[in-house]
């Protein structure tokens, strides 16, 4: 896999609200299902598919311990990485009613 493909896996784990979400749940501590359920207002089921496509992309690992999974984010450069999309956002001119799509898309 070259560079950009690995920017293009990473970006993908990123561009889903809910998976957004739960990297910012997992920032400070490692957390179960049910507490990201509970962070996430997901459905269960729902959350089940972008916790497998975040472990697929490399942002998140789990852990087994008695009959609980645990969840957290696999390297503390995600942290980083979300504190410079905050600030990048920030910087942004975009108006409050502005819609979070692109005019266009090209494939």
């Amino acid at each position: 896999m070259n560079l950009t493909e690995k920017r293009q896996k990473l970006i993908h784990g990123l561009s889903n609200r809910t998976r957004l979400m739960v990297l910012e749940a997992l920032r400070d501590k490692e957390m179960t299902v049910t507490e990201l359920l509970d962070e996430t207002k997901a459905g269960q089921s729902n959350l089940s598919q972008h916790l497998s496509c975040l472990r697929d992309c490399g942002l998140i690992t789990s852990r087994k311990e008695e009959k609980y999974i645990y969840y957290s984010l696999t390297t503390s450069e995600l942290n980083h990485l979300l504190e410079v999309i905050d600030a990048t956002v920030e910087s942004m001119h975009w108006l409050p009613t502005e819609d979070i799509h692109c005019d266009t898309y090209i494939n």
